[in-house]
């Protein structure tokens, strides 16, 4: 779910830092504007930030679904995701796809289980308002 919803939310990220003028001039040129935009800094940044809101949201929904150990619960479904995301990296792409920056895989890697404790921890400070 949490891959599903990042790549929809980072679908219209894409479509709105994407040049719009390719698209009046055929399928190559959009092809290239979305390659692009792919690795523009505007779109890695926001990408990373709706990692971690996305991270934050799924590991507070699957911690306040288990309803105890709500830190270990955030943080193991972001150990998940992290180790599912993993798999799509060992997936060779062709050569004309664009190669994205250290700072922003290492940055996505690095903020996959600090932002899986923190949706936890608000599942602990929502448990403890209800009861």
């Amino acid at each position: 779910m949490m891959n599903l919803l990042w790549f929809v939310v980072n679908l219209g990220i894409l479509m709105f830092v994407t040049d719009k003028q390719a698209f009046s001039e055929g399928e190559e040129a959009i092809e290239r504007a979305f390659d692009e935009a792919a690795v523009s800094p505007s779109f890695l940044v926001w990408s990373s930030v709706t990692g971690v809101l996305v991270t934050v949201f799924v590991a507070y929904r699957s911690a306040r679904r288990a309803g105890l150990l709500f830190l270990r619960h955030g943080g193991w479904t972001a150990v998940v995701a992290t180790v599912f995301s993993a798999g799509f990296l060992l997936i060779p792409s062709s050569g004309d796809d664009p190669a994205f920056p250290f700072w922003y895989m290492a940055f996505s890697i690095a903020s996959v289980v600090p932002s899986g404790m923190l949706g936890g921890w608000f599942a602990a400070r929502a448990d403890e308002r209800a009861a």
